[in-house]
């Protein structure tokens, strides 16, 4: 019958005909030659067959005085150390209990590809894989170009929309009958409705290019671990800066506790800095949170694999980041080098910008070349030398124009190349998700009706405070608006005071709401757990009603009264309840999966 044979140099399995034993046969895939292991027991049969043993004289009663003990051991037959079933002369592992004879240990056998050979076949796959999908990168490099162009028009609209405010606030005078000062007349044209509105595209148009490149990566990821052929990515305006504001907020949120615990240390920088460096104090203190945000990095490629799983709360933990980390700190380290050595030419590009940013802007403000390209423009079209030199309106609208068509001409060309180098890295990230896989704890599946740890509750309730912190900043800014406009068309200050009270209580309407309806719903829970995939139970696991989950928010106030001690409990109680959830008899449950043993 057939025999299974594996090849040493492409570790495939191969089918060898048993005609073959005894015999080296070819691997068709790698052209190695294969050695094909004799037929079990051959050879050692004849060696078994019983030999005549003569009549031995004497009496019965004394036979076993003749036998020469030295000769029973048969050490002609190879026998199994652990089982004692026969072995042929070429068996190393014994057929019957898998034993190998030279350790006398069953080997482990390795689920998935060999992790040694991400080593070796990152840089030639990676590469293989761009030179078969350069319209991806050109794609990228395209969508890139687009975001940044509307971006610097964003900026441009709101500088061109600011001057136009102060220069027409400064022309004011305040109640007293003076001139308002510059410093007012600031403050005032930063809160008007269209500067405000500029603000806000710029924030839209500055997320777009990281949405698309987690977009595009996850992928990618996704891609290369199922060994599957790329599908055509989708691009959607709106979806990327979704996914953009998620990449933004997820160095914030994974190092969001090493921020908490450094609170305090933070400000006693505050007083310390501006003691020592002034004014730059605050500049110091931003520095030194810029430099802690970079520990993310260490984390980026295995938080971009668990993004492609169904359950990606991982990534947003620091605790699991970092023993992730440090189970797998080799292929992340070289994955890191090798993003180092492919970004190396946009390294040196900013070090180098860096280093002399301010010669570069003194240059430019001292020769101001697009001040002489507007003038040369406006005198070209026949427009007055005295008008022009008023730079009204249609003097910024060209201003702005050759300056966005200057900085899209600067900045597609590093777009584009940036691009190949962005793809070649997805890439390179798949395949360290391909071969590590095993080494990730990859959450593909989560059974149901399990009570949920402290760390995902902990990203629930960031996610319900990001949200609530939103939905507060835009109710602030729409109402400081509303109330600045009353008040100037007016000049009823008492009106505008009342607005921004109501709006002050409103802020502690909307979280009281938002928590007992949500819980107390059809939902059971929150949009943060919701998104989690947890519920909020009773301890039968129904849908708690409505005075229980008025309960759990007063309970929930006095969990963070007393130092956050009351959230810490899930920690550490038998069912991971914290303390409102024991005052209300409620718990919080994994919605889960269908879960079927194959």
């Amino acid at each position: 019958m057939p025999v299974k044979v594996r090849c040493s140099s492409c570790d495939r399995v191969l089918t060898a005909p048993d005609q073959a034993r005894g015999q080296a046969i070819r691997c068709p895939h790698c052209e190695a030659r294969v050695r094909v292991p004799n037929a079990r027991g051959k050879g050692a049969a004849a060696r078994m067959k019983k030999k005549r043993v003569p009549q031995m004289a004497g009496s019965d009663d004394n036979f076993l005085a003749d036998i020469d003990l030295s000769r029973v051991e048969d050490r002609d037959t190879a026998v199994c150390s652990r089982c004692g079933a026969v072995l042929g002369d070429e068996d190393r592992l014994c057929p019957q209990c898998g034993i190998d004879q030279a350790t006398g240990k069953k080997p482990v056998r390795r689920r998935g590809p060999n992790p040694a050979k991400f080593y070796s076949e990152v840089w030639t796959d990676s590469w293989e894989f761009l030179r078969k999908n350069r319209s991806l990168a050109v794609l990228t490099g395209l969508v890139w170009s687009v975001f940044i162009l509307l971006f610097l028009g964003s900026v441009v609209f709101t500088q061109v929309v600011f001057n136009s405010e102060f220069k027409s606030i400064s022309g004011n005078v305040d109640k007293a009958k003076k001139p308002i000062s510059s410093e007012v007349a600031r403050v005032q044209a930063q809160r008007s409705p269209p500067v405000v509105f500029g603000y806000f595209l710029i924030t839209l148009m500055a997320l777009g290019g990281p949405g698309w490149y987690w977009h595009l990566s996850r992928k990618v990821i996704q891609a290369t671990m199922e060994k599957k052929r790329l599908k055509r990515a989708s691009f959607e305006f709106f979806g990327m800066i979704a996914i953009g504001l998620k990449a933004m907020l997820w160095p914030f949120i994974l190092l969001l506790p090493i921020f908490g615990v450094a609170a305090v240390l933070v400000g006693l920088m505050a007083l310390s800095s501006i003691s020592a460096f002034g004014d730059s104090g605050f500049l110091r203190i931003i520095q030194v949170l810029f430099g802690i945000s970079l520990l993310a990095i260490f984390a980026f490629p295995i938080a971009q694999v668990h993004m492609t799983m169904p359950y990606t709360y991982k990534a947003f933990l620091p605790v699991d980041m970092l023993k992730l980390f440090l189970r797998n700190s080799r292929p992340v380290l070289y994955w890191l080098l090798i993003a180092l050595v492919v970004l190396l030419p946009f390294v040196i590009f900013g070090v180098v910008a860096g280093l002399f940013s301010q010669e570069i802007a003194a240059s430019i403000q001292k020769q101001n070349p697009l001040n002489s390209a507007t003038k040369w423009f406006l005198l070209l079209i026949g427009e007055r030398p005295e008008i022009i030199e008023m730079k009204g309106f249609f003097y910024q609208c060209i201003f702005s124009t050759l300056a966005i068509l200057l900085g899209l001409l600067v900045v597609t060309p590093l777009s584009f190349t940036a691009a190949f180098a962005a793809v070649f890295l997805m890439r390179a990230n798949g395949l360290l998700g391909y071969y590590f896989k095993n080494r990730l704890e990859l959450v593909r599946e989560q059974k149901p009706n399990i009570p949920c740890g402290f760390w995902v509750r902990y990203l629930a309730t960031v996610i319900d405070g990001l949200l609530l912190s939103a939905t507060s900043g835009v109710l602030y800014v729409a109402v400081s608006v509303a109330s600045g406009l009353i008040t100037d068309i007016l000049g009823n200050d008492v009106m505008g005071e009342r607005m921004m009270l109501v709006s002050y209580l409103a802020m502690v309407v909307i979280p009281f709401l938002y928590f007992t309806r949500s819980e107390s719903g059809i939902g059971q829970g929150t949009l943060g757990k919701r998104a989690m995939g947890i519920i909020v139970t009773d301890l039968e696991g129904k849908r708690i009603t409505a005075n229980v989950a008025v309960g759990r928010f007063f309970g929930r106030l006095f969990s963070g009264v007393i130092a956050g001690i009351g959230f810490i409990m899930a920690a550490f109680t038998p069912n991971k309840q914290t303390l409102h959830d024991q005052l209300t008899k409620t718990m919080v449950m994994w919605i889960g999966d269908e879960f079927t043993t194959q």
